[in-house]
């Protein structure tokens, strides 16, 4: 008996059904509300900026502090989506 190995295009066309095999580095889209709670890691990922910036910028009253659910810190999207334009409306005028 001879086996053959399909590539995912293969295996795409010869199966009918849609052939969705998530791509590991794609993080599914979710939509954020203004009251959704969003972690540190989001908020440096989607500022380009450092945990030790993000904590001074709370430290000067610039960035709200964060809600704490047992270790966990979160922040509200829209406080945290305030703070991004007003700290990056500047940044874009002078340029």
């Amino acid at each position: 008996m001879e086996s053959h190995s399909f590539t995912l295009d293969e295996a795409c066309v010869f199966n009918p059904l849609p052939c969705s095999i998530p791509n590991p580095e794609m993080k599914p889209m979710r939509e954020l509300r203004d009251d959704s709670l969003v972690d540190l890691k989001f908020m440096m990922e989607d500022s380009g900026m450092g945990k030790t910036f993000l904590y001074s910028e709370i430290k000067h009253g610039r960035l709200p502090s964060p809600h704490k659910f047992g270790r966990a810190s979160k922040w509200v999207y829209a406080d945290y989506q305030n703070w991004k334009h007003s700290y990056f409306s500047p940044l874009q005028k002078a340029s």
